[in-house]
C-alpha cells in the first residue's frame, strides 16, 4: 500500500514536471515566433521613420533577408533580437520569484519576532 502511494506520488509529480516542460517549451516557440516576425518589423518600423532608409533598398523584406542571413551565420546580436522577448519575460519571471522569496522570508520574520 505503502509502495502504491509512493509510485502515485512519483507519477504525478513526473507528470507535473512534463506538462510544465511543455508549457514552457510552448511559450518559447511562441516567443521565439513573435521576436522573428513581429519584433524585427517594429525595429524596421520605427529605424525607417526616425534614421531613414534602410540601405539601398529600403523593404521590410531585405531586412528580414539580412536577418535570416545573420541568423544563419550564428551573430550574437540577431540572435539576442530574435530571443528578446523570451529573455524579457524569463527576466520578469525571475525577478518576480525573488522578490516573493523576499517578501514571504520577511514576513516569517516578522511573524517569528512577534512571538
Amino acid at each position: 500500500m505503502a509502495n502504491d502511494r509512493m509510485e502515485n506520488e512519483r507519477s504525478s509529480e513526473q507528470g507535473w514536471a512534463w506538462q510544465r516542460l511543455k508549457t514552457e517549451a510552448f511559450r518559447l516557440l511562441v516567443l521565439l515566433a513573435l521576436g522573428m516576425w513581429l519584433v524585427p518589423a517594429l525595429i524596421f518600423l520605427v529605424g525607417s521613420r526616425i534614421l531613414g532608409p534602410y540601405g539601398d533598398i529600403d523593404t521590410l523584406a531585405t531586412f528580414y533577408i539580412d536577418l535570416f542571413g545573420s541568423l544563419l551565420e550564428g551573430r550574437g546580436i540577431a540572435w539576442l533580437l530574435v530571443s528578446s522577448l523570451y529573455l524579457f519575460l524569463s527576466l520578469i519571471r525571475l525577478l518576480t520569484g525573488l522578490w516573493r522569496v523576499i517578501h514571504h522570508s520577511a514576513a516569517r520574520r516578522k511573524g517569528l519576532a512577534a512571538e
